[in-house]
């Protein structure tokens, strides 16, 4: 008996996030037309930050496959592109604002050049979690659209070719892959498998460094199927979107049975609900093997180091947000720590070490890999500061 009679499989759409007022994002052209480049990119910062070149100087971009094509407010000040236009943007916590859109002539990836290529502006230099990273713009989807491009994370190499061939990929491995809108947006259909099964259409977004984080839409539809066991719900706020933080309100820390993207299968999957409109897939991916999106055929391949992982780890019982510039709690999910810490406490140190919002944003892998935290922090209602010593926990 198939799988489609034993259980019950279904989808899930939801909308893309940007609308416009006259003005297309799928335009521009590449030359040469035939290519093939690999380029060297840096994740030290948990981001995949690429240097790109701009009538002859070197910027530093983030490749984001979940974000349109974008440039500094300071880059677009010193080239002084065409302005196009203007587009609607609603960001991952739901704000919604209008940014500028103009035609970037020409930028080099290695020795590749995307011309004419849509590009909104934003104010980098003024919002406090981009200005940590200290980029210039974004590699976003509707600069991708007529390319292949696979991210290797053991080597830090991105390839990038006008066509698959020269990538030795096996259509076995390859699955459906849909792009959305004039942004471009890649959207896969992930499996999931708990009490019951279900398919979830996800984008695939470079830019956010989680695995799998599912919208708390879908969630609220999944939940009935038992395709998810929560583990911890908590009152607070934990995602930082373009134009700012999401609002306060109940979110839930789940642990997916089985995860499998094609070929690929993940086990005890920890995830936590989102506040955005599509539930994604992201650049933690990369650890467990490498990702080529076929934007040309549309596409998509994952070549795992091997077939199944066990994904469940340890942590701290809380995740952190960003507030007026500082790194605060948003979530605590240990229910022995509800009473001891609190949503809004800004974190003053760590092991020690003073952090300022950079200093904990760019320090993330190094916490994970330690056992024991010492936090010292200043509660939201005024009073003193404390120090906590917190252990990781499953």
């Amino acid at each position: 008996m198939g799988r489609a009679i034993v259980f019950l499989l279904f989808r899930i759409f939801l909308p893309p996030f940007m609308w416009a007022q006259g003005v297309s994002l799928d335009r521009g052209r590449v030359r040469p037309s035939n290519y093939f480049e690999e380029i060297e990119f840096d994740i030290t910062k948990g981001k995949l930050l690429v240097p790109v070149t701009i009538s002859g100087q070197e910027y530093s971009f983030i490749l984001d496959t979940g974000a349109p094509n974008m440039m500094s407010k300071d880059l677009y000040h010193k080239l002084n592109p065409k302005v196009a236009g203007s587009i609607g943007v609603m960001d991952a916590s739901g704000n919604r604002k209008f940014l500028k859109v103009v035609s970037l002539q020409g930028l080099k990836m290695g020795n590749v050049e995307f011309l004419n290529t849509p590009s909104l502006v934003f104010d980098f230099s003024n919002d406090p979690v981009f200005k940590c990273y200290g980029i210039d713009g974004i590699i976003g989807s509707n600069m991708l659209r007529k390319s292949v491009i696979q991210l290797d994370r053991r080597r830090k190499v991105i390839r990038l070719s006008n066509k698959i061939d020269g990538l030795a990929l096996s259509n076995a491995i390859s699955i459906p892959m849909e792009l959305m809108g004039s942004q471009n947006s890649p959207y896969v259909w992930i499996d999931l498998q708990g009490t019951e099964n279900a398919q979830e259409r996800v984008l695939v977004d470079t830019g956010m460094d989680k695995l799998y984080a599912p919208a708390k839409t879908n969630y609220n539809i999944l939940k009935d199927k038992k395709v998810f066991e929560v583990v911890g719900s908590s009152v607070g706020a934990g995602s930082v979107g373009l134009f700012g933080k999401g609002s306060q309100e109940e979110h839930f820390r789940m642990i997916l049975p089985t995860f499998q993207l094609g070929n690929f299968t993940l086990t005890d999957v920890p995830s936590i609900s989102t506040n955005d409109t599509d539930s994604k897939i992201g650049a933690e991916l990369l650890v467990y093997g490498s990702m080529t999106l076929d934007y040309r055929r549309q596409r998509f391949y994952f070549q795992p180091y091997t077939e199944v992982y066990r994904s469940s780890k340890p942590d701290f019982g809380f995740t952190a947000t960003v507030d007026s510039g500082k790194p605060v709690i948003g979530f605590v999910w240990d229910e022995s720590l509800k009473d001891k810490i609190h949503y809004g406490d800004e974190i003053l140190e760590v092991n020690g070490v003073s952090q300022g919002l950079c200093e904990f944003l760019t320090g993330k892998g190094d916490r994970e890999r330690l056992d024991t935290l010492t936090l010292k922090l200043k509660p939201r209602n005024g009073d003193d500061p404390f120090d906590i010593i917190l252990k990781k926990r499953l």
